[in-house]
């Protein structure tokens, strides 16, 4: 790089030594956000996963108590139709006997005897009864008792030839006592049963009202987990995509300047040309190279370098149209594009605005203070210095070059030998 025009006095070596090194505050990772983004989706599967799993728990629990109900409630729905059988039996065990009493005729006595295997005595009964009935031992046993003593009435009454008189004796005292206390003890049996069964089914039903709440429960939160999942989907789409966007603003932007870079240059100058071929009229490209940049860098360091560009960088913007793009396409190299100006002359004056705006003092901090530097600018025309972009560049790049050659700090047109000079900075 050429001699730069610096100030003719330069602050003692021990003063520069203050200044801060070159660095840019350490931004963060572009992948924390959705690092700390996956942990959070991760920590809220593990909750979700685990109350689903809670609840499948506790549906599996349910649906073993609502079975252990449905089948108590079974049981004793046997018990209630065994304990129905054995009330027709004393029945007809009672009318046997008063039959008996009332005619000698022992004939009928003999179809109510006592259960040979066929069907379901008393005693059976009392012992094949389910834990759920055991509120009812005692009237079981009483049961047990007075089922026996009409029993043994039916054995001795159907057993042989007996006097009258001691035939209505038993009969009497069957159908006086044992019948009458056992058809008592079946029916206290019977209301105990049905309240149990009501208690049952009573139980039931709030096992069912729980299994149901469960299911229902689970339901929800497997809707709600799959529309959080849903949305966190979308949001981490989303956030993709704004990565994604950011990623390729970044790949087109100077990390110092905040320019495009050579990239979007590439791409805005292609865009320009192919709608030049098209409509008509034509983009201006400029070339700058800094004059005496690369002696400042090194004499003051790179933390002074770098703000001498982005100071140089908001000149350059202030002084173009929105539509005009300028980027920085190396150390101290910018290239701006004039999007269709409206003449040679208009693309020329631009160029010289550019060269007050780079001539004029450079603020740095303290201790250094202003530094003048300059430029050397290469302008060419589409379609007179070239038709594509590449052409294009390579002829504002010799020109510029021919400017540095020339004297640097001031502009050279690609098309023509002439120089428009541009006064030297003291």
């Amino acid at each position: 790089m050429s001699v730069a025009l610096m100030p003719d006095s330069l602050p003692p070596s021990d003063a520069l030594a203050t200044q801060p090194g070159r660095g840019r505050d350490a931004a963060e990772p572009l992948g924390a956000s959705f690092e700390r983004y996956s942990e959070l989706q991760r920590a809220s599967a593990r909750m979700l996963m685990a109350l689903l799993l809670l609840l499948l728990a506790l549906l599996v629990v349910q649906l073993w108590r609502s079975s252990q109900a449905d089948a108590r409630q079974q049981r004793l729905h046997g018990t209630l139709v065994e304990l129905n059988q054995l009330s027709s039996r004393a029945e007809q065990a009672e009318a046997a006997l008063i039959t008996y009493r009332s005619t000698g005729n022992g004939a009928l006595l003999r179809s109510v005897q006592p259960c040979a295997g066929h069907c379901l005595a008393a005693a059976e009964l009392a012992d094949a009864a389910p834990p759920e009935v055991s509120a009812l031992t005692n009237l079981l046993a009483r049961m047990v008792h007075w089922s026996a003593k009409v029993d043994r009435a039916l054995l001795e009454l159907s057993a042989g030839p007996m006097s009258s008189v001691r035939g209505h004796e038993i009969a009497d005292d069957a159908i006086t006592f044992a019948a009458r206390e056992l058809r008592t003890n079946l029916l206290a049996v019977e209301s105990g049963l049905l309240d149990l069964l009501a208690d049952s089914e009573a139980g039931r039903r709030r096992e069912a009202m729980l299994l149901q709440l469960l299911l229902g429960s689970l339901a929800l939160v497997a809707l709600g987990g799959l529309l959080l999942t849903i949305r966190r989907s979308q949001r981490l789409a989303s956030a993709g995509l704004l990565a994604e966007q950011s990623l390729r603003e970044l790949s087109m932007r100077d990390p110092l300047t905040g320019l495009p870079n050579r990239r979007a240059l590439g791409m805005r100058l292609e865009h320009m040309v192919e709608r030049a071929e098209r409509h008509g009229g034509g983009p201006a490209v400029l070339a700058l190279d800094l004059d005496g940049f690369k002696r400042m860098n090194d004499f003051y360091g790179h933390a002074a370098g770098d703000a001498a560009l982005v100071e140089l960088a908001k000149r350059l913007a202030g002084v173009l149209r929105k539509s005009d793009l300028p980027a920085r396409v190396g150390g101290d190299e910018f290239v701006v594009l004039l999007d269709d100006p409206d003449s040679p002359e208009t693309a020329r004056a631009v160029g010289e605005r550019l060269l007050l705006a780079l001539r004029a003092p450079v603020d740095l901090p303290a201790p250094i203070g202003p530094v003048e530097l300059g430029a050397s600018v290469g302008l060419a025309h589409f379609p007179a210095s070239g038709h594509t972009a590449q052409a294009l560049l390579d002829a504002a790049n010799a020109a510029c070059q021919a400017a540095k050659l020339a004297g640097k700090n001031r502009l050279f047109e690609s098309h023509s030998p002439s120089v428009l000079p541009a006064s030297r900075a003291a």
